[in-house]
């Protein structure tokens, strides 16, 4: 059986207390690191990628989300940014040479998610090799138009891509 992964464990400033499972992190409802990441498909910033979360997933399969994960032990916020972005855009280890990354902001603690969560832009226009394990399909869509649609359609969406978006809509757009 693989081993699980292992995550950091933060106090209320963020500061590494320890590490634990992902599973002990949400049934003890510890307060952990994740990432978000924005991919627009160029420096326009209008349209964004959205994932389609794989039916296969344990938590909000089948829903629309960003590029996101967990800061696991021995990586810092852009690390694990840079991973996630690769495994699941790219199937790769590593992200390609040409991508850059961008911290925009920080979120502390989701309502109802404790967490503190780093986000992060990049400009890729693709194409991209798609995880089908961790995501089920992934498109360029004006970032108005998905505003627009959380507004209207809540629930077909994360909880963490409306609580981006929001943040970013009041940091970039307004």
């Amino acid at each position: 059986m693989a081993e699980e992964e292992m995550l950091i464990v933060v106090d209320e400033q963020d500061n590494i207390i320890r590490h634990a499972t992902r599973h002990e992190c949400h049934e003890k409802k510890l307060l952990h690191r994740i990432i978000e990441v924005l991919v627009f498909k160029d420096n326009t910033y209008k349209e964004v990628l959205i994932q389609k979360r794989s039916s296969t997933k344990k938590v909000e399969h089948n829903m629309f989300a960003l590029t996101e994960g967990h800061v696991g032990k021995g990586e810092t916020y852009s690390l694990a940014a840079r991973r996630e972005v690769a495994e699941e855009l790219f199937c790769e280890k590593e992200l390609p040479s040409d991508v850059e990354i961008e911290e925009l902001f920080k979120i502390s603690k989701l309502e109802g998610d404790p967490t503190f969560m780093q986000v992060f832009r990049i400009i890729h226009p693709g194409p991209f090799n798609i995880d089908l394990v961790e995501v089920g399909e992934v498109f360029f869509q004006d970032i108005n138009k998905v505003i627009k649609n959380i507004t209207e359609s809540p629930d077909e969406y994360t909880h963490s891509c409306r609580y981006v978006l929001e943040e970013y809509q009041n940091k970039f757009m307004n």
